[in-house]
């Protein structure tokens, strides 16, 4: 991840009850916004937004339909 006066990185916390299978879709769902997703055992990621997705003008499932299950998820990247 890059650092420095422009960038943001976002820590992202699941709740404690949160389980495995939990915490991997909300890293699919961080990977939909930005390619730049590091999971933190247990429970939380960081992601780092710069030219993310959310910021352009198409919607963030545009480029991964769920019917895509060739395509890897966040924590396969």
């Amino acid at each position: 991840m890059r650092t420095g006066p422009d960038s943001a990185i976002w820590h992202v916390r699941c709740r404690p009850d949160t389980t495995a299978d939990g915490h991997r879709r909300v890293l699919d769902l961080l990977g939909d916004y930005t390619p730049v997703v590091q999971p933190l055992p247990p429970g939380a990621a960081l992601a780092q937004p710069r030219g993310a997705a959310a910021c352009s003008a198409r919607p963030p499932n545009a480029s991964r339909p769920d019917s895509d299950p060739g395509r890897p998820t966040a924590a396969e990247r």
